[in-house]
């Protein structure tokens, strides 16, 4: 996916910024990236091993670790960070779409919060819209499938989804299976549209932030 492909000069040295928006969104998108795989790694690394108060201490030492590789990294990031290779974005976006999948223990819902701030930060660095959105309806169409392969491996999911919605009928796998096509679809088709629609939102008003 060729996320340059109608990048543009920036006149403001967009490669570069200064301004706190700048600093921030991409302190945001690059900074927790080192901190939150190595305290996961020291965390699920230790955990086979030690006993639960070690465990927590070794993902500290690698959230710590984590934080130190930001120091020196964060000057990168600064001046490159917007016109990074496009497979250092893909994977940044990879990350943190893995990421929120397992933190809300497989719902894909929460997904479509990223295609939006992947909108603006296409539109900030001049990245080709419909890539960025291609690229986050492909991770979205990645999650739904998880999430249905969890549903269908579950046998509890019909009486799971009766009790958690307070149904007064009870579902059958027929409807798990109309929700998995259907609830996909609209979801991949959702994230598409609203990864290009917050970055042309952000190019038309960019000017009053």
């Amino acid at each position: 996916m060729d996320l340059d492909k109608r990048r543009t000069p920036s006149p403001n040295a967009s490669d570069a910024p200064d301004g706190w928006l700048d600093r921030a969104v991409l302190t945001l998108a690059y900074g927790a990236v080192a901190p939150v795989t190595l305290f996961l790694v020291g965390w699920w690394g230790s955990l086979p091993f030690l006993t639960d108060r070690r465990v927590l201490a070794i993902g500290g030492v690698g959230l710590l670790v984590g934080l130190a590789v930001d120091v020196p990294l964060h000057r990168w990031w600064r001046r490159h960070g917007y016109s990074a290779p496009v497979g250092v974005l893909a994977a940044l976006y990879g990350f943190y779409a893995i990421m929120i999948f397992g933190v809300f223990m497989g719902v894909p819902v929460p997904l479509l919060g990223l295609g939006l701030a992947a909108g603006v930060f296409a539109a900030r660095s001049r990245r080709d819209l419909r890539a960025t959105a291609r690229l986050s309806a492909a991770w979205m169409t990645l999650a739904c499938c998880g999430a249905a392969a969890f549903a269908l491996a579950s046998p509890s999911t019909p009486a799971d989804l009766t009790g958690m919605l307070a149904l007064p009928f009870a579902v059958t796998w027929t409807m798990v299976g109309w929700l998995i096509a259907v609830g996909g679809v609209l979801l991949v088709a959702a994230q598409y549209w609203l990864t290009a629609a917050s970055g042309r939102w952000w190019a038309r008003h960019a000017h009053a932030v």
